[in-house]
């Protein structure tokens, strides 16, 4: 199912909930909605210089790096980038030609606190308000 609101700008948001894509006029989060991560998968070697092109790139404030590094085992890049608005459709298509980045995965996080990410030490994580 897709659910689509007419926009009055020229920039579409969207956001991503249980395989249904929902395209909303403005760009503040619904009620049920308390964040909106990105995790961008890349190349170890280009993890610093993308940090640098995103915060460059949201120097507004609405969008922050959480954290970045590499995967243990694999040695694979990530940056985890947090949304205090809808997704830009315009970003979504910028993460998908961008040749330098392997894959993202994005997530959205209710305020239900259903969703209650921890640590692998089972710390629990930041969005579940604590």
């Amino acid at each position: 199912m897709i659910q689509l609101v007419t926009p009055h700008t020229e920039e579409h948001s969207i956001a991503l909930q249980a395989g249904d894509v929902q395209v909303y006029e403005d760009t503040s989060l619904p009620d049920e909605i308390y964040c909106i991560d990105v995790h961008i998968h890349c190349p170890r070697r280009l993890v610093k210089s993308l940090v640098a092109d995103f915060e460059r790139q949201f120097v507004d404030g609405t969008v922050s790096v959480y954290d970045y590094g590499y995967s243990h085992r694999f040695k694979q890049g990530y940056i985890i980038l947090s949304w205090d608005t809808l997704l830009p459709l315009s970003f979504q298509q910028q993460l998908d030609t961008d040749p330098r980045l392997d894959d993202y995965t994005v997530y959205v996080l209710p305020q239900d606190n259903s969703y209650r990410p921890t640590t692998a030490s089972g710390k629990a994580g930041r969005h579940n308000g604590q």
